[in-house]
């Protein structure tokens, strides 16, 4: 079922690696019956239950991504999507360990702990008159949002040049066979 969601939203145009389960409700559907043939030539009544699963996928923007990714909250499921892109991209040393925020448990619980120390770091640096009047988490909500909106944007130009790349490559390829249908 959650293969052929997946399979919905990916024909209607969603990014795989921005799909979440926003909700999903179980519930009792109708009971059939059926006739059971018992000795003695008597009969009985089987019931079968059966239930209705409902399955709601959600969209996240690059923004809540990233805010995931920063705050070490990433859900396995992506994780192991991320392991496998590297692995069939054959990714070196470098950039496996550039990933290890979001590929390891242990990553994540880093990237926890580093967040925590820079949102110290922030609150710190601010005067002692501010520093009672702002709260952590406003200050910890700032930085990850400023983070989060950084990282989608530097995202959004590669793929705006990938696009255009190849819209060259189109174009370059179109020119040759236009110049090559006007010679014959």
């Amino acid at each position: 079922m959650l293969r052929n969601a997946k399979n919905n939203a990916l024909q209607k145009g969603a990014r795989e690696h921005c799909l979440f389960v926003k909700e999903i409700q179980l519930g009792k559907a109708v009971r059939y019956k059926r006739v059971d043939i018992k000795a003695k030539g008597k009969t009985g009544i089987r019931r079968t239950p059966s239930s209705s699963i409902r399955l709601i996928l959600e969209e996240k923007s690059l923004e809540e991504l990233y805010k995931l990714f920063i705050t070490g909250h990433c859900p396995p499921g992506l994780a192991s999507a991320i392991r496998k892109m590297l692995i069939e991209k054959g990714a070196d040393f470098e950039e496996i360990t550039r990933y290890s925020h979001v590929t390891t448990a242990r990553g994540r619980f880093e990237q926890r702990k580093k967040l925590k120390f820079e949102v110290e770091n922030e609150k710190s640096k601010l005067r002692k008159s501010m520093r009672k009047k702002i709260i952590r988490s406003l200050i910890k909500k700032i930085y990850i949002d400023q983070l989060a909106e950084k990282q989608a944007a530097e995202t959004r130009k590669k793929e705006k040049a990938i696009a255009d790349d190849e819209l060259r490559q189109r174009l370059s390829v179109y020119r040759v066979n236009y110049a090559n249908s006007k010679i014959k």
